[in-house]
């Protein structure tokens, strides 16, 4: 997928960890994109998302801002027993304002 040649492009390490252990992109970013965001995030950090990227959209859009959400938690994902990884990665969130603010910073960083 396109999500998957991202990753691969800016973090081949974690690319090749996630296919050697099966997990796909398929398994966790679809729901992001088809949802942006509203499957996992709480009220407050969907609408700060939301409201980041409508004003700021040009800078950003959910591509980069997922990709800087995987790279900011490639560590823990490369400590992740192999069993347990499709449920983390399905469930990877920003877990405050501050963090959706600096993802999306990250995001326009990467693209």
């Amino acid at each position: 997928t396109m999500f998957d040649a991202l990753v691969m492009y800016h973090a081949p390490q974690l690319h090749w960890f996630l296919a050697d252990n099966l997990v796909s992109s398929h398994f966790y970013a679809v729901s992001w994109f088809l949802t942006a965001f509203s499957r996992n995030l709480s009220i407050n950090l969907l609408y700060a998302l939301w409201d980041i990227l409508i004003v700021r959209g040009a800078d950003v859009d959910l591509f980069f801002f997922s990709l800087a959400l995987v790279l900011h938690h490639a560590p823990t994902i490369h400590h992740t027993p192999n069993a347990e990884l499709p449920q983390f990665m399905s469930h990877l969130a920003p877990t405050s304002t501050q963090q959706v603010f600096d993802l999306y910073l990250l995001g326009a960083e990467l693209k």
